[in-house]
Order: structure tokens, then sequence, then C-alpha cells
């Protein structure tokens, strides 16, 4: 694994290898320690955003649109 490639490729709108397999989070978290083991400290920063937006909000988000939809279902049928 060479941490600068796989850090340039997510960067770049391509979080897959050229095998086309896409990086999970695991993986991507082995690449930033690798990056702080290389002194790259502020790719460690990037691609930790990377990561968040990639992985955490979207799990968030899909979170609360159910939740918001189960309170907008309880609130029309209040016998629910």
């Amino acid at each position: 694994m060479d941490p600068i490639e796989v850090y340039n490729r997510c960067l770049s709108e391509k979080p897959y290898s050229k095998e086309l397999k896409i990086y999970s989070k695991r993986y991507l978290q082995r690449v930033v320690q690798e990056l702080v083991i290389i002194e790259e400290y502020e790719k460690c920063i990037e691609l930790n955003k990377f990561i968040e937006n990639r992985f955490i909000l979207p799990v968030l988000l899909d979170w609360f649109l159910n939740h918001h939809f189960l309170l907008l279902v309880c609130d029309k049928h209040p016998l629910v």
C-alpha cells in the first residue's frame, strides 16, 4: 500500500484501487496510520475528513431521516 497514492485517489474522487476495489473505512484508517508514520500530518487531517464524510455522516443522515419519518407518522396517527 502506498499511502500517498491512496490519499491522492480519495481526494480526486476515486475512492477505489486501480483494480476497482472500493476502499473500506478500516483500510483508510490504516492508511492514516501509515501517513502518521511518514509524518504527512496535513494529509492525515484531510483523509480523516474524507473518512468522516464518506462513512459517518451518511449513517447519521440515514438514522435521522428514519427517525424523523417515524415521528411524522406518529404525529399523524396518535394511536400508533
